[in-house]
């Protein structure tokens, strides 16, 4: 499967079955040309039993929450911004951190 939205082109190719569904084994994502993500993945079904205290924590204090101990706000770094005059015509990156 091939797809192109914009600037961005993504690849799904090598597909195997698991189950009723079909997976992609490789995935890429180019931005104009330049490759930027590559996935290889295997998916496979488990055909015999599978222990139950798999999905159990490893102890009571798994999920505990801890206050922060310094509370102070984000900083941003490096935080540009679309050139003046821009009416967001362009397709541009974003990254969220929090």
């Amino acid at each position: 499967m091939h797809w192109q939205v914009g600037a961005d082109t993504i690849d799904n190719y090598d597909y195997f079955k698991v189950g009723d569904l079909w997976q992609p084994a490789h995935i890429t994502r180019s931005v104009r040309g330049a490759l930027r993500m590559e996935i290889e993945q295997k998916v496979s079904i488990i055909e015999s039993t599978v222990d139950s205290n798999m999905f159990v924590p490893p102890t009571s204090q798994w999920n505990k929450l801890y206050q922060c101990r310094t509370r102070r706000r984000a900083i941003g770094i490096s935080t540009p911004q679309p050139a003046p005059g821009s009416l967001g015509t362009e397709t541009v990156d974003v990254i969220v951190t929090a």
